[in-house]
């Protein structure tokens, strides 16, 4: 199905799924520059072919395809688990439900037991309901999701904004829009704005995974002129979650401005280590060394 649907569905599987450690996501905002490069700006349709390709890229071990469905009173969910080096399906299911969050639910479930996971990493790691992790309103989602559709592979800013903006009126502990909304902001130079933003989805931040925590911990203390809090937060972030590689790359931007371009590249290259085909990440490194 298209329109709003089509890019809520894999929002809430993705929010549902960062509740585990175990699961790197590939989101909108790392796949956009190379849809549209390849003629599918708009992110619909895209083969599995290039899905494969992009995470092979990037080097993700497995692609989630589907697609989402209104029927009878609610939707239905076809989706495949593909292994991105062999293109085999290593997991096929069709889920119905009355709610898109349900759907979410069901296809987290049938993911994680697709992936042998031990039985002792599931039982210790949260498991909330999509609906308490995104929203449990409709209206939030769908302006939440074409929010994201018009930031990420559109071409109005503005109303990308807008949008977050309604779906956090429309759902107030709504805080993955708040977090989108203050991406947006900071990108325009709006920091008073996007500060604003990261102290609301800090205040609901149990909605939240624990490295978003840290994330929007770290952001909202440095802009607040608390850079050593910062570096601790950061620091935090890194000791719990040593296999990271977000963890270090924003200590990795925190030590750039701080001037300490030793530690920024040591960084970047652990960061590349657990991430290795993040060419941007070679370039900084290599500019680095160019201008000292």
């Amino acid at each position: 199905e298209g329109g709003w649907v089509a890019t809520a569905m894999p929002a809430l599987v993705q929010a549902d799924l960062r509740q585990d450690p175990f699961f790197r996501i590939l989101t909108g905002n790392n796949v956009s520059e190379r849809l549209a490069r390849a003629g599918f700006a708009d992110g619909r349709g895209v083969p599995l072919a290039l899905q494969r390709r992009i995470a092979q890229e990037l080097s993700y071990g497995h692609v989630v395809a589907g697609t989402v469905r209104a029927e009878g009173n609610g939707y239905a969910l076809d989706l495949d688990l593909v292994n991105t080096e062999t293109g085999r399906t290593q997991a096929a299911h069709t889920f119905t439900g009355a709610t898109l969050a349900a759907l979410a639910d069901a296809a987290t479930v049938a993911l994680t037991a697709a992936l042998d996971l031990p039985a002792a990493h599931i039982e210790a790691t949260e498991d909330l309901p999509a609906s308490e992790v995104m929203t449990a309103s409709i209206e939030a989602l769908e302006a939440y999701a074409r929010g994201l559709a018009a930031r990420y592979f559109g071409t109005d800013p503005v109303a990308a904004r807008e949008l977050m903006s309604e779906a956090t009126a429309l759902a107030p502990t709504f805080a993955h829009a708040y977090l989108e909304r203050a991406g947006m902001l900071f990108a325009d130079q709006d920091q008073m704005g996007a500060l604003e933003a990261l102290r609301a989805a800090q205040q609901h931040d149990y909605r939240l995974s624990e490295p978003q925590r840290f994330a929007i911990k770290a952001q909202r203390l440095f802009f607040e002129g608390q850079p050593e809090q910062a570096r601790e937060a950061i620091g935090q972030w890194v000791a719990l979650y040593p296999d990271d590689p977000d963890a270090y790359l924003n200590r990795a931007q925190f030590l750039q401005l701080r001037g300490d371009y030793a530690g920024m590249v040591a960084d970047y290259e652990r960061s590349l280590e657990l991430e290795p085909t993040s060419v941007g990440r070679y370039l900084t490194i290599g500019d680095t060394y160019r201008n000292q």
